[in-house]
């Protein structure tokens, strides 16, 4: 505050409220008191002048003892420089008392509700204030029975309303202004969300369908503007002197749009034995006293108390707190997922109104957008606790991909739709996949975003993996259990794993060196496979085309490995004795023929060896009789042998290099040098370098299984699964092993 300001201000505002001048002189004062205002705000100051100066000057201006148009100037001319207190706070809302006529003007009492929705978004009301507001709500509901004051007052009662507040009579009321006006203003209805947040079963439903057809909030006046920008400055520089503490205030009111709702509980804190949740800290003692414990009950004040942060810090478990954990579970049980339906509903509804209100009814601002993101946050973190969405969350979030641009928020609008429970889908790719799957076509988009989507249809199928319970004949629960064998759920699951596979088909064609795109097409591939082998899940699918061939040929040893892993466990589900599919089916038969046609190209190609030629000509190879074993072979031979000496352990970028490196360390081992070595690592190149003086002497079939035991110790599980499977010498030299351990 200036002092100065305040000084200069005092002899001005006298003058208007006790010498009565006429009009022009109070438009000359005005003028004089504006100068004043406007040289502090232009040097930094926020304009705001001491409590007492400006109950005199808002005095004035509701008394009638200045001009109407000069008290809409004065009243916005003077600000509090410290957060608004009750008393001034009841001078704001003395007109309600006595509408107009024959009281203030309604612009005028339409300026003061419009002041005061500025100071409470802008968190500049003190304590004391706030709980005034709790129990003015009567005299500002008058407001709505008046035209001019209607938007306004609507807009006031959405950031002031509790839960207390919801009664019958308000409802009523509410239902007939709605009815009645042929275009009710936009803020109507926002209330009539926000009383559905806190008694979803008493308000009338349907009346918000219609809020689709209004427009949004009405663009705030300039002076209005004004008004909160010296708020704002008001506000940073009592947070200047405040320190830490009026930081911390700062933050919070950047966060939040309405007043802190106060935070009721399930048990009467005056009973005497009623246990604080602040004084457990322990899970023991949360669970012998769970009975007694004083939860939230408040909807809204359950989602706040999440953390709520944008950004995911990994933690090791043994770091995580106690108190952590028994917080969790408090916000857990509380957060409805008990069966508590009427608690999860309000807290839903109450999400629901908040959201829209910021998305579709105001301007969009860089504070605003924090706002969303922060409450995206917070419902991704209570929904993490049971494992899925908010189940009247999803019509909110279909309606929110139909309009999103695909890229604000887009990490945590991904999280909440991996957490979306079992749907089928035919409905998941209507109302989720299909807007999504716009964007992953489209050329415009990074392939950090199309890895970033693989990434979220692979924690929807880990999160369904675990679930039991889409068959909507049987009460929902997130409780494990099993698997409902006549449920669509599988037909579901096996829908998202072929989209999943059709995306990465597209993905790759496009973006075939794409290490992001490459790396989470092949954690999905993982992840499907233990669908069938370790949830006991009847669904697989088989890695496309395309991301074979640019892993089997790629120099990036890391994605080589892993194609290769999961071919080897893709044998494993489709003919092995832990799997859950039916190995004799049709369908399975014929993914099998699929994936050895697939085989036979890259291991031919690779390797220069049929995979499919068994030890013994009577025996069949991964269940197929001799004749399917000869066409599978013309499918091989059809890639020519020109292709097939064109990749192998010689000239693949990858493992070429890979090679040398295994050959040295066995030069080394052996007392031996390459330093001879000429070309890439061949038949005939090993044959020149052994007749070097202190050449390695070792032939080319000995090298290769060497190289296959050097390349798993270097952590390349995935190639000692497959390519080296054929080889007869491997295979010879492991059995010697075996039997020189096995005792005579």
């Amino acid at each position: 505050m200036s002092a100065t300001l305040s000084t200069r201000l005092t002899p001005f505002l006298t003058q208007l409220s006790t010498s009565a001048p006429t009009k022009d002189a109070q438009s000359a004062l005005i003028e004089e008191l504006r100068k004043l205002v406007d040289e502090d705000v232009e040097g930094g100051g926020s304009g705001a002048v001491a409590e007492d100066l400006v109950r005199k000057g808002w005095g004035a201006c509701f008394s009638g003892k200045v001009a109407p148009s000069t008290s809409l100037s004065l009243l916005l001319l003077l600000l509090p420089f410290t957060p608004l207190s009750l008393p001034l706070l009841l001078t704001l809302l003395s007109p309600l008392s006595h509408p107009s006529p024959p009281g203030p003007s309604y612009p005028l009492q339409s300026l003061a509700l419009d002041l005061l929705l500025v100071l409470i978004e802008e968190g500049w009301v003190n304590p004391e204030a706030r709980e005034g507001l709790d129990r003015l709500v009567g005299v500002v509901e008058r407001g709505l029975e008046f035209g001019k004051l209607r938007e306004s007052t609507a807009e006031l009662l959405c950031l002031i309303v509790r839960r207390h507040h919801i009664v019958k009579h308000r409802i009523d009321f509410l239902h007939t202004l709605l009815t009645r006006l042929p275009s009710p203003p936009p803020s109507l209805h926002r209330l009539l969300e926000t009383y559905r947040s806190f008694e979803p079963e008493r308000v009338y439903q349907g009346i918000g369908q219609r809020r689709s057809t209004v427009g949004g909030r009405r663009k705030e006046r300039k002076e209005v503007e004004e008004v909160r920008e010296r708020v704002r400055r008001a506000r940073e520089a009592a947070e200047e002197e405040g320190g830490p503490r009026a930081k911390r205030r700062k933050t919070e009111a950047d966060t939040k749009t309405q007043l802190p709702l106060p935070i009721t509980y399930s048990t009467d804190l005056l009973s005497p034995t009623a246990v604080p949740l602040s004084d457990v800290r322990t899970l023991p003692t949360f669970a012998s006293r769970i009975e007694d414990l004083a939860l939230p009950s408040q909807a809204a004040s359950v989602l706040r108390s999440v953390s709520g942060s944008t950004k995911r810090i990994r933690v090791a478990q043994e770091e995580v707190g106690e108190e952590e954990r028994v917080r969790s579970w408090c916000l857990l049980l509380r957060g409805g997922y008990e069966n508590d339906r009427d608690h999860i509903e309000r807290l839903s509804s109450w999400v629901i109104a908040q959201l829209q209100h910021e998305l579709y009814d105001l301007e969009p601002t860089d504070a605003g957008a924090k706002r969303v993101a922060d409450l995206f946050a917070r419902v991704r973190e209570l929904s993490e606790f049971a494992g899925e969405l908010l189940e009247e969350l999803e019509p909110f979030l279909a309606e929110y991909l139909q309009r999103w641009d695909g890229f604000t928020h887009r990490k945590l609008v991904f999280d909440l739709f991996a957490l979306i429970k079992p749907l089928r889908f035919e409905d998941l790719y209507h109302h989720y996949l299909r807007p999504l799957e716009t964007f992953a076509k489209a050329d415009s988009v990074e392939g950090a975003w199309v890895a970033d989507f693989l990434a979220c249809l692979t924690a929807l199928v880990s999160n369904w993996a675990v679930r039991d319970d889409w068959d909507e004949t049987v009460s929902r629960t997130t409780a494990f259990g099993v698997l409902e064998p006549d449920a669509p759920y599988l037909d579901a699951l096996q829908g998202i794993l072929s989209f999943a596979n059709k995306q990465i088909e597209l993905a790759c064609q496009q973006r075939p060196h794409d290490l992001t795109i490459r790396s989470a097409s092949l954690a999905f591939y993982e992840l499907a496979l233990s669908l069938p082998l370790e949830f006991g899940l009847p669904v697989v699918v088989l890695p496309s085309a395309t991301i074979m061939h640019t892993c089997l040929l790629s120099n990036e040893v890391m994605s080589l490995s892993r194609i290769c892993g999961i071919l080897a466990r893709l044998r494993e589900a489709l003919t092995g004795a832990s799997t859950a599919l039916d190995i004799n089916s049709e369908s399975n038969t014929g993914l099998v023929t699929e994936l050895n046609a697939h085989l036979i190209e890259f291991v031919a190609t690779l390797w220069q060896k049929r995979f499919l030629t068994p030890a013994d000509p009577a025996q069949s190879s991964l269940g197929f009789m001799p004749e399917d074993l000869e066409d599978l072979r013309g499918y091989g031979d059809e890639r020519g042998q020109a292709t097939s000496a064109s990749f192998g352990l010689s000239t693949h970028p990858a493992l070429a290099t890979l090679a040398k490196d295994c050959l040295a360390v066995l030069a080394v081992e052996r007392g031996k040098s390459i330093s001879g070595l000429v070309g890439p690592i061949s038949t005939s190149s090993l044959k020149q370098l052994a007749k070097e003086p202190d050449g390695l002497n070792i032939s080319f079939n000995e090298f290769r299984p060497a190289f296959l035991e050097w390349v798993q110790e270097q952590g390349a599980d995935g190639l000692s699964e497959f390519l080296f499977s054929s080889l007869v010498s491997l295979v010879n030299r492991r059995a010697a092993k075996s039997g020189s351990q096995t005792p005579a």
